[in-house]
Parts: C-alpha cells; structure tokens; sequence
C-alpha cells in the first residue's frame, strides 16, 4: 500500500472514533462529565481495538517469505492477505447478520400480525380471534356472537377508544363484562349480548363511520358511546404523528400508522440489520455535541381554546342523527379523567398523554389545560345528550380521580372499570333501557 492512502484511511479512521468521543451520554453521567460506564468502556474498547488493529494490518500489508520445515518457501502477498481478511470479514459480517436476524424474527413476526390490524379507513381494527385479548371473529372484546342476532336477544353495543377496549385489564374485568354481569343478576332469563366494540386510538369520526360500516349489520338494540380524549389530541399535530398542520377531518393525525407513513416518505428500508444497527449508532452517537439537538426540557403552555372541539361536535352531533334516522336507542356518556388540580408527585407521574400526544415544538398542555380540555369536551356531550333529549351518563363523576381508579391519564384499573359497568347498568336499569321479564323491580340493588 503506498503511502497516501494509508495515511488518507488512518485519518479518516481516527475521525471515525473520534466522533464517538463527542458524543454526551443521556442519562447516568459519572465520567468527564459527559459518559455513562457503560458507554465509556465501549469507547474506550473501540479506541484500543482500532490502534491494534491499525498495527496488525501495517505488518499484514507487507509481503513475506514463508519457509517451510521441508525447505520449500513461499511468498505470501499483499493480495492475498487482504482476500483473507476479506474472507473473513464476510464470514464475520455473515454470521453477524444472522444473529440480528434471529433476535428479530420475533418482532418481524409481530409486525405481520399487527398488519392484520390495518384498515384502510378506520386506520387500524382489533384483529379477530386474539385469544390474549379476547376478541371475537368480529374484532370485538367480547363472547362470540352471530351477525343475525337471536330471537329475544337484547343486543348492546359499547363504543369508544382504548378507554373502551380495556386492554390493559383482563377481560372478565372490563367495564363491558362488568355490565354484562350485572344486567344477567338484574334478570336471568333474559338474553342479554354486550359487546365492546371499542378501539385503541378511535376518535369519534371514526366511531360515526364503524356505526354505519359494521356496528348497524348487528342490528343493535341500543348503542354506549364516550369519547373525549382521543378527539381532544388531535387538535395538535405532533412531529411523530403528524404529516401536517390540523384538520377539522383529523386527516392531519395519522397517529397508529406510523410505520406505513414512514415507510412511504423513505422508501424501501435497508434489507441489512447490520447497516442498520450501525447506521442508529452513527445516527445517535456520532458527534452529536457539535450537532443540533432537541432540548430535552418541555415547556408547559397554558391551552384555552381546542381546536378540535367543533369537530368533535359535528361528530357527535352526526352520530346521534345517524342513530335516530336508524331507529338505533343510543346512550353517551362522559370520560372519565384522572387530572384534578391536587394531584400528587405519584399521580403527577402516571400523566403521560400531554408528553405522548400533544407535544408540539417542545411545547405541551398544563395540567390545567388538561382539566380544562376535557371538562369542555365532556360537557360537549352532555349538551348534544340534552338537545337530542337522549341519555347521558356522567361517568366522570362517578369514578374518584385516584389511583386506586387510574392507571393513567384515563384508562382505569380493574377497581375503575368496575365501577363504571355498575354505574352504567344501574343507569340503564333505572331509566328502564333494558327489558326485564322476570318483573324485578328497578330499584334492585346491583352495586354490591
């Protein structure tokens, strides 16, 4: 190797590691001021490893005589020490590959079933036949059910979000099984068929469109709605969730899809784990002090006006139309929330939507922008609930801000959904929305 490029590869090689060294480790700093143990032995690994290897690979790139026991010499060339180590960079890259490839089988794996959960309107759908979630063939968390519904049956649909579908609780203690439950005590001859047709990320527009697309083939004989929280972020547009600034059609928030717009802005990803493993370590810790980097500090902002909360009265105003024209009894309902302005330092913790969600240009709402935002949206509903002289159930009140109730912002543990399928029965069985035949009284105790 003549001397140029020798030189020319040793500078760009200890340009190369140098990068690294300017580089701040995000968290648990306790050398320089700048490194985490961990990252710090690393660098200090590849440093050593690089100047060996320079020193090994200038005695290699020399050509040798070679002599035998028997005599016989032979010279091994430059060439040929550098197909060798070729040879055995490949096998090494190879086997590397490999190895990444089976680490991520599994997640390659997860990414086509959670293909099966695309929908090309609706954004995303729970996949049919989940025995972890317990969905049925229909996609919804709940008994199998026929498409025609039984003579005598009283079919009841639940709709909303995540807050609706529960997946973070076990099924038999959902809200929608709570329900079920008690309206089986209220009367035990009659048939009763709730079904939780509620979906992660779900806003109200899409719940107007599975209303007319899936949920009315089911010829329910009455509907439970909330929504709130999933209409209330997506006033804001995101960097990660978003593609532009806000739209009343919420075309703006493609949210769960992620991945698939992603991919349609990129392009084909790279088929080699190694270049991508090593391209998000260049990415990530390659000079980044001399890079711009987004602060990690988020500033709270106070929100006073929603941009989304006319949209989602239009939703819900179209909803209830829908629903009357189709003779479908309909009963909304408000969602519950876990802010109050007294919140403690662990509850305060368990608040994750305003980062997740809302974050734009490292700004996000307050905690009373929140209290603020969701107070208007539910008050929404119940004012549609009132002009459309429907029921209207206030699950907010009924379920107490704590922790016992929340396991975040507003998806409940097992002790809030129970609460919520027994105030929702006793609301139904009191304002005689369901049938009974066995001549029980209204007043049948169901809270226990």
């Amino acid at each position: 190797m003549t001397r140029a490029p020798l030189i020319t590869s040793i500078i760009l090689t200890l340009l190369m590691v140098a990068g690294f060294w300017f580089h701040t480790s995000a968290a648990n700093i306790t050398i320089l001021g700048k490194y985490d143990t961990r990252y710090f032995l690393m660098l200090g690994c590849l440093t050593a490893a690089t100047f060996v290897g320079w020193m090994c690979l200038l005695k290699l790139l020399i050509t040798r005589q070679v002599t035998f026991p028997s005599g016989r010499r032979i010279a091994l060339s430059v060439s040929f020490k550098v197909a060798v180590i070729l040879a055995f960079a490949i096998s090494g890259l190879l086997m590397m590959e490999s190895i990444l490839w089976a680490r991520a089988h599994p997640a390659l794996q997860a990414r086509e079933t959670k293909l099966a959960s695309y929908h090309p309107f609706l954004q995303i759908v729970n996949p049919p036949n989940d025995k972890i979630r317990h969905t049925n063939r229909w996609g919804f968390r709940s008994e199998e059910i026929e498409l025609k519904k039984p003579p005598g049956a009283f079919r009841i649909f639940v709709v909303g979000g995540s807050t609706v579908f529960c997946g973070d609780v076990d099924y038999e203690q959902t809200h929608c099984r709570v329900l079920q439950r008690k309206l089986e005590q209220y009367d035990q001859e009659a048939t009763f068929e709730v079904q939780n047709a509620g979906c992660p990320w779900h806003a109200s527009l899409h719940s107007l469109l599975k209303l007319q697309s899936t949920i009315e083939d089911f010829d329910p004989d009455l509907i439970i709605l909330y929504h709130a929280v999933n209409d209330l972020y997506r006033g804001f547009a995101p960097e990660k969730f978003s593609i532009r600034e806000y739209q009343s059609d919420y075309g703006h928030y493609y949210g769960p899809l992620g991945a698939f717009v992603d991919a349609y802005r990129t392009g084909s990803q790279p088929s080699f784990f190694c270049f991508q493993h090593v391209s998000r370590v260049f990415k990530e810790c390659w000079f980044t002090d001399l890079r711009d980097r987004k602060p990690a500090q988020l500033r709270e902002i106070r929100i006073r006006q929603w941009p989304s909360l006319p949209a989602f009265r239009r939703n819900m105003r179209n909803i209830v139309k829908y629903a009357q024209a189709s003779d479908i009894r309909l009963v909304l309902a408000s969602q519950p929330f876990l802010y109050r302005s007294d919140l403690e330092e662990e509850e305060l913790a368990a608040i994750v939507f305003p980062k997740m969600f809302c974050e734009v240009e490292h700004r996000i709402p307050d905690l009373a922008s929140m209290i603020d935002g969701m107070t208007q949206f539910n008050a929404a509903i119940r004012e549609i609930a009132g002009e459309a002289n429907i029921p209207f159930v206030d699950l907010a009140s009924a379920v107490p801000k704590t922790l016992e109730n929340f396991s975040d912002d507003v998806h409940c543990t097992p002790a809030g959904n129970q609460i919520i399928g027994e105030t929702l029965a006793a609301e139904l069985i009191s304002r005689n929305l369901v049938p009974s035949r066995n001549k029980r009284g209204a007043d049948h105790s169901l809270i226990e």
